[in-house]
Formats: structure tokens, sequence, C-alpha cells
């Protein structure tokens, strides 16, 4: 998932790190994926980024599931801070409001990002099984009241 240059041999290491968070996102998103939510992709690539951490994810669409598109060049990136990423799937923020204030971008194929963004946020947290969800939903409250906590007010400036 890192997109720093790896050392010899590590490769394997990041292709099965890769395997096992699109497995998760397989298992975590297994009804929307079922409806075709992310079609889209076949035979495309999609880069997820988060920015903070130097993490990238390529996927794709292949045979009915989300894959990591090892090998393929990413046609568009879509790139944010961890706690955007977070916010927006637990449905404390409006996608579009991350990326006026730039906390989400979209690089490359333009078209093929916003049909990603537009399928991130047709995502229903409360359709994730509760192994999910519950993390999720707990993070993104963490995320929203840290953000409103540290957030400088209007009279400090």
């Amino acid at each position: 998932m890192s997109s720093l240059p790896l050392p010899p041999g590590a490769r394997f290491v990041k292709r099965r790190l890769d395997q096992v968070a699109v497995g998760l996102i397989n298992q975590a998103l297994a009804e929307p994926l079922a409806d075709g939510v992310f079609d889209f992709l076949e035979g495309r690539c999609l880069e997820v980024r988060l920015q903070d951490w130097g993490l990238a994810l390529p996927l794709t669409w292949r045979a009915g599931r989300l894959a990591a598109a090892h090998g393929m060049a990413p046609e568009a990136r879509i790139g944010g801070d961890p706690g955007a990423f977070v916010l927006m799937a637990g449905e404390r923020a409006d996608p579009d409001t991350l990326f006026f204030q730039r906390r989400l971008s979209i690089q490359g194929d333009t078209e093929l990002g916003l049909m990603a963004k537009n399928a991130l946020d047709q995502l229903d947290p409360e359709a994730l099984p509760a192994r999910f969800r519950r993390p999720l939903l707990r993070l993104a409250g963490l995320v929203e009241s840290g953000e409103r906590r540290f957030r400088p007010s209007a009279r400090s400036v």
C-alpha cells in the first residue's frame, strides 16, 4: 500500500498487504459490490492515496470484485488525509465539501475520479456488516470531535 520506493524483496510484502486490504474492502462492501457500484473500474485502475501516511492502493474491478491493480498505471487518483476518508465513509462530512476544502483531491482522468467519488458517496455505513460499521462510525465520531476541539476559533484569529 506504500507509494514509497521499496527495497528488493519488499515488493512481495507490499503486494500481500495490498491483497489483504482489498480483501477487507471486499468483505466490508460486499452488498454494494454485488449491486455493481464499482463496475466502472473493470479494466481500469484507480489509485486511492492516504497522503499523510504515504500509502497508495491501486484498485481495479476483476471477476465481480475489487482487486489490487499491480502492474497497471493509475488512470486516476483520489487522495486525501485519512481523517477526510473516515469522515466521508462515516457520513460525517459531505465529499464535495472535503474536495472544496482540499482535504480530498482527484488527479488524472477526472471522469473516472468523479465516478469513484460518487460511488464512495453512495455507500451507506448502515449497510456495512456490524464488525466494520461500528468501528467506522466510532472512528468518524472521534475524528469529528477532535477536529472541532482543535479547530482554531474565530476569536483566536
